[in-house]
This record gives structure tokens, C-alpha cells and sequence, in this order.
């Protein structure tokens, strides 16, 4: 998923991708300690 999210690439729109890369170098997302209010609680917007 980190190499998909890395090589992916899309001209001239705003993506999620950083925000995807970002959740997926979260230790709790790694260990598997997340439930719906994970993006909540982690991360601001």
C-alpha cells in the first residue's frame, strides 16, 4: 500500500494520498488500535 500510494500520481486535482500516507505511518493504525473515531482522534483537519 506505502509503494501503490507513493507511485500513484494524479495532475491537477488535490488527492487524499498524503493523508492515507500519513494514517498509515500512524503506530496505532500499524498495531491495528483503531476504531471509527480513529481519523477523529488522530488527526486534524
Amino acid at each position: 500500500m506505502r509503494r501503490a500510494l507513493e507511485e500513484y500520481r494524479i495532475v491537477g486535482v488535490r488527492t487524499n494520498v498524503p493523508f492515507h500516507q500519513k494514517m498509515m505511518d500512524s503506530h496505532r493504525f500499524m498495531g491495528g488500535q483503531y476504531d471509527t473515531r480513529f481519523v477523529e482522534e488522530q488527526f486534524s483537519f
